[in-house]
């Protein structure tokens, strides 16, 4: 194998001390090094760094103690700028790390003044109330967010929180599922569905943060359709401790909504209305432990606009003009986009950006076509952990994003999302360090979506190590394996006549990274150890060779189907 350049002044993972030193201490695992903490030692990888930098500085080797190392870097925490007081709050669906360790698939909702509203999406339930809180992005590990801050008011969980009561019987759900979510301008609204014996009850709740007088009041709103002529529902909820708070009270909207408090656990009756089989009923939570003032949170600031981006030699090659677009930067001064994933809105033109700093969705503004009023505007405004997909169809924007494939619409024309459909469930894992990328989102010629998983997650996914291609299957979109011998299928295109094409990376079993042709049944050539039974599969067929000096890891592609537009080599 041929490593990298150590040398030069070209640092993927940074080039300080500190930063070498949690390279070799941690592994790269989508780069494909293991972690060697285990094997070395901080006092051998100290001298590892060492030796590196005295090849690389004339200086000489800068060495420092293991844990000042680690203490340095672990410092190294970027925070996700929340939306100003005037906008809808922050919507993140996303794996989060809490203080206690564990990590939470999560669905929160983070207010300009620093409160932040906690929802499970694994059990479908809503879990505390946070304050002083702030989310954080590793610089390294950039895949696991963390939450800091007071959980002021919690205990909302309960056991068994909602139970089908029919013809004398109680049904507990056999699956529940989050069907997508809304923006609302003072919390959220999340869909779901629940599968009984023989029917499945779509439903919502609403969570709102809303101020009465002189405190602020938890508000939510729980509504069933379609709910059977024989049956009633029962919800149960838990009343956190917050003393000083008034009692919660009840109101029903639509049907009729009975409850009673025993033991700190809140079991509501609701009985649907018999005409429209509807139901819909109010809690009123007074949190005493909640500011009335919102904290001012500091918007980041854009990059300079000095340069005219047209007025670059650098950026001019004969046939070509580019233009380097101004970034808005965080407040460390770093760029806030580092592109993952990049989409353009077929009837528009517009372009949308997944960045992976934070894990948020951009969308180009360039009023003028020529960059210098351009601007990188949030549209997802919330955080989508590995976007290494998207797709426009000219009505919504797709994001493959960690576990999900979620669809984006701005309903009300503001500029930014405020529905978000669940499409798709991906079987990944939820612990961030699992690697299990998943890229792609593109359509074949049925139209179906295509995906592939890398090699090194669980080898129980469809096209783990290969492609897999999203197809319905009861009520669901399920998967169905394609090809195989994938490392990391990261960059794909959809030619003009439906044909796949995709980009692979080169490694110990071939000596230079290609673009190949996608051909159902076929074997791409990784040799994964634990899925021999591919090798004796037919050799898929590979298009294009790069000569590894020029790229050591090729990434995205697109067809030109400009018809000359761009530039002077039309084929």
């Amino acid at each position: 194998m041929v490593g990298p350049d150590l040398t030069d002044g070209i640092w993927d993972n940074g080039g300080t001390p500190a930063e070498i030193h949690q390279t070799i201490s941690e592994g790269l695992l989508d780069r494909g090094m293991p972690p060697w903490n285990e094997v070395l030692g901080p006092k051998k990888i100290t001298a590892v760094v060492a030796y590196i930098m005295s090849k690389h500085r004339k200086s000489g080797p800068v060495v420092a103690e293991p844990g000042a190392l680690r203490a340095a870097w672990s410092a190294g925490m970027d925070e996700v700028p929340l939306l100003s007081g005037d906008q809808p709050p922050l919507v993140a669906n996303a794996s989060l790390q809490l203080p206690a360790g564990y990590v939470m698939e999560s669905l929160c909702v983070a207010f300009a003044g620093r409160e932040l509203l906690l929802y499970d999406l694994e059990v479908g339930q809503f879990q505390s109330v946070w304050t002083d809180a702030r989310l954080l992005r590793n610089r390294i590990r950039i895949r696991s967010y963390t939450l800091e801050g007071n959980e002021a008011v919690h205990g909302f969980a309960a056991d068994d929180p909602l139970t089908l009561l029919s013809n004398g019987r109680r049904e507990h759900p056999a699956s529940i599922q989050c069907l997508g979510y809304d923006r609302l301008a003072d919390g959220v609204r999340i869909r779901t569905v629940m599968s009984f014996s023989g029917r499945s009850l779509e439903g919502e709740e609403t969570l709102r943060l809303v101020r009465s007088g002189t405190v602020r009041q938890l508000v939510r709103t729980i509504a069933w359709q379609e709910v059977p002529d024989d049956a009633v529902l029962e919800f149960r909820s838990g009343i956190p401790a917050n003393p000083g708070a008034a009692a919660p009270q009840l109101k029903a909207e639509i049907g009729r909504a009975e409850g009673a408090i025993e033991k700190g656990i809140w079991t509501i009756r609701l009985v649907p209305e018999r005409k429209s089989r509807a139901v819909r009923a109010t809690m009123v939570h007074p949190l005493s432990s909640i500011r009335d003032e919102a904290v001012a949170v500091a918007k980041p600031a854009d990059a300079p606009r000095n340069e005219d981006p047209l007025d670059r030699g650098s950026l001019i090659r004969p046939g070509y003009r580019a233009i380097k677009y101004s970034l808005p930067r965080l407040s460390s001064g770093e760029d806030r986009v580092m592109p993952y994933a990049l989409a353009t809105d077929p009837k528009t033109g517009r372009l949308y950006v997944a960045s992976g700093k934070l894990g948020e969705v951009f969308v180009l503004s360039d009023p003028t076509d020529d960059g210098r009023a351009a601007r990188m505007e949030n549209f997802g405004a919330g955080l989508f952990a590995d976007s290494f997909g998207m797709l426009h169809d000219g009505e919504s924007l797709l994001v493959m994003h960690r576990r999900n494939i979620t669809r984006l619409r701005d309903t009300d024309g503001d500029g930014q999302a405020d529905r978000f459909d669940r499409v798709a469930v991906l079987p990944q894992s939820p612990d961030p360090n699992a690697y299990d990328f998943a890229y792609g989102l593109v359509r074949d010629k049925e139209g179906s979506l295509i995906v592939s998983f890398a090699p090194y997650g669980s080898l129980d996914i469809p096209g783990s190590g290969g492609v897999a291609r999203l197809i319905p299957r009861g009520g669901v979109l399920a998967l169905d394996e394609v090809s195989y011998g994938i490392r990391n299928g990261v960059g794909w295109s959809a030619g003009p006549e439906g044909e796949l094409f995709f980009t692979d990376n080169q490694g110990e079993w071939v000596a230079s990274s290609r673009l190949s042709h996608l051909v159902p049944g076929t074997f791409y050539g990784f040799p994964h150890p634990q899925q021999p039974q591919h090798k004796d599969k037919p050799k898929g067929p590979a298009t294009i060779w790069i000569p590894y000096s020029w790229g050591k890891s090729i990434n995205g592609v697109i067809y030109d189907s400009t018809g000359g537009k761009f530039g002077p080599f039309d084929c």
